[in-house]
């Protein structure tokens, strides 16, 4: 979830006031401080974030696409069963509505909405943990669940926020300009004003979607992708008694940046119907990626996410 009202005083007739200008000073004191720690390492020939030796995830493409599969089932279809028993009808309606954009307007229908996605998703991480431990001999760590190096991580969080939030939201607003975020929660907050609303967009947004977004699309998806380029590494690998120039596949980039640009491009997809969220957050994802190839832990990734999701959230109300 990608908020953006940074631009939206530049749409207004009357002058910007100082409140509107107040997340533009953030953003800037934070480029600086992010974008000048990765300089300095990289004067000093140092990598920006240093990768961290791990094995390869146990489980492979098929438990994959069935997790994809549960998470489906569970946090989608499921949450869709389950709605009904959060969801606060009125007495002359008898049924769910529809589920169209009229809906959004309804506070109560978006609250249920939310507390039923919120409690699913976190049961379909449940059910592909046990899944991957039964059928893989997984461990947590396997999933970047592990937290013993957990003080690197909440450095590499926050200055991977520095780092990679600014450009992403200036993006974001330059974007909107010209065509509308269409994200369910700015459609439902700003066509109802609801501060009930907001607070369970909040919990939506920042306790739930940067942890389950992360265990899925880093901790599986891309931890799946380095095995699998990994082991073609290993099957296309010379064997040390061959002669001549180096093969073809010798000139080709790193392909360790393939499972970072796959689980990227997928990351973006399931976020078409934002409008032009897609593309920051494609950019967004890259950086994720990154992090999670380096450590090998979702934590770095999930506390960038969980960081921006709840910068937009106050810059949504604080705006509004």
């Amino acid at each position: 979830m990608r908020l953006q009202p940074l631009f939206a005083a530049a749409e207004a007739s009357e002058p910007v006031a100082w409140k509107n200008l107040l997340p533009v000073v953030f953003l800037i004191v934070l480029a600086f401080y992010g974008w000048s720690t990765v300089l300095r390492r990289r004067r000093a020939g140092l990598e920006i974030v240093p990768e961290t030796p791990r094995r390869l995830v146990p489980w492979n493409g098929g438990l994959t696409l069935l997790s994809a599969f549960l998470y489906v089932g569970i946090a989608q279809v499921g949450a869709g069963l389950l709605i009904g028993y959060f969801y606060q009808a009125p007495e002359s309606q008898h049924a769910l509505p529809a589920v169209d954009a009229q809906t959004l307007t309804d506070p109560q229908w978006t609250i249920a909405m939310f507390q039923a996605h919120g409690i699913m998703s976190y049961a379909s991480v449940f059910a592909v943990l046990v899944l991957m431990i039964a059928a893989a001999q997984a461990r947590l760590d396997d999933f970047g669940l592990g937290l013993a190096d957990w003080r690197r991580y909440l450095k590499l969080g926050i200055i991977g926020f520095a780092v990679i939030v600014p450009p992403v939201v200036v993006m974001q607003g330059l974007l909107n300009v010209v065509w509308k975020s269409q994200h369910p929660i700015i459609v439902a907050y700003q066509a109802t004003g609801d501060s009930q609303l907001l607070f369970w967009c909040t919990v939506a947004a920042v306790f739930v979607a940067p942890f389950v977004e992360e265990f899925f699309f880093r901790g599986v998806l891309q931890g799946w992708l380095e095995r699998a380029v990994a082991q073609r590494e290993e099957l296309t690998a010379p064997t040390g008694d061959e002669t001549g120039p180096p093969p073809p596949e010798a000139s080709l980039p790193d392909p360790s940046s393939v499972p970072i640009v796959f689980s990227s491009v997928l990351f973006a997809l399931v976020h078409m119907g934002s409008g032009p969220d897609v593309l920051p957050i494609f950019f967004l994802a890259l950086g994720l990626g990154y992090l999670y190839r380096q450590t090998h832990s979702i934590w770095p990734g999930f506390i960038v996410h969980t960081l921006l999701n709840a910068w937009s959230m106050l810059a949504l109300a604080f705006m509004q």
